[in-house]
């Protein structure tokens, strides 16, 4: 199977899907105010989706949670060294950042990727790459985005 034959045979709601992410990555690298609610919506959905993928392995659950929470302390030591300040009404200011951008980009090829697997491959191959690692590395990506949300969280009630 070819590029272009993955690319063509992606369905129309999974466009859809793909682009939202993109945007929303997009206006995460320019400057600008956010509510506490937006900023949460985009990691809980994440980690969500990731926790569920991770119920399917069964007994390797674990192996996920683990990978979610490293990726948590990860991406609260990566908002660390970002700057925020904080307006009345739950409004963050937050300067600019790649990391939600690529964070998005890198979590839907993961699970189209794992879906890709999953229809081509055998079932060794399929428990292997697209559910344990599949599940793990969108667990990380997933841990990250929520990481960086609880700093924040945990930024604000500091600063009131």
């Amino acid at each position: 199977m070819n590029m272009f034959s993955i690319i063509t045979a992606m369905p129309y709601w999974m466009w859809g899907i793909f682009g939202y992410l993109l945007y929303s990555g997009y206006k995460a690298t320019k400057n600008g105010l956010h509510t506490l609610y937006s900023l949460g919506t985009g990691p809980t959905l994440l980690t969500l989706w990731s926790l569920f993928s991770g119920l399917k392995l069964g007994v390797w659950f674990w192996v996920v949670a683990l990978v979610l929470l490293g990726g948590v302390v990860v991406g609260f030591k990566i908002m660390n060294r970002l700057p925020v300040s904080f307006k009345s009404n739950n409004l963050v200011n937050l300067s600019g950042s790649y990391i939600p951008f690529i964070a998005s980009a890198i979590f839907f090829v993961i699970k189209y990727g794992h879906a890709l697997l999953y229809a081509y491959n055998s079932p060794v191959i399929h428990f292997l790459i697209t559910k344990l690692l599949g599940a793990s590395f969108s667990s990380l990506v997933s841990g990250i985005s929520l990481g960086r949300f609880v700093n924040i969280v945990k930024r604000y009630f500091l600063s009131n």
